[in-house]
């Protein structure tokens, strides 16, 4: 048995799921050129794959793309890093997010309507 630390619900994105990733992106310019995909994520963080190894506490600028919906302003911190055992090498990045508690609760609500496979947000 594991303990759990995480202090809000963690959603996986399936593979193969009916909604597109391009549906739910993550945008962090200092760690990433690209939009990256992350594989599980919740109100409080998301695990993301990197191709460049951040360093613990690392904090930078991001913004969530989910649907039509874009939340700027945010700000995220590197809270855990592991190696893949890749080639060439890539990381797996905790990435713990900065949300006042009203984002959080629209942020919440979005994800759920995306694991859901809602393919419109009221």
């Amino acid at each position: 048995m594991t303990d759990e630390k995480r202090e809000f619900t963690r959603f996986d994105y399936k593979v193969g799921s009916t909604h597109s990733a391009a549906d739910f992106f993550v945008s962090i310019p200092e760690l990433s050129d690209d939009p990256l995909h992350p594989e599980d994520f919740s109100t409080g963080g998301f695990k993301i794959n990197l191709t460049k190894c951040p360093r613990i506490g690392d904090t930078s600028p991001c913004t969530i793309n989910l649907y039509d919906i874009t939340l700027s302003g945010l700000t995220g911190t590197v809270v855990h890093v592991i190696e893949n055992q890749t080639d060439p090498p890539t990381w797996s990045v905790g990435l713990s997010i900065n949300v006042s508690e009203d984002e959080r609760d629209h942020l919440a609500s979005l994800m759920m309507a995306f694991i859901a496979g809602e393919e419109e947000l009221a």
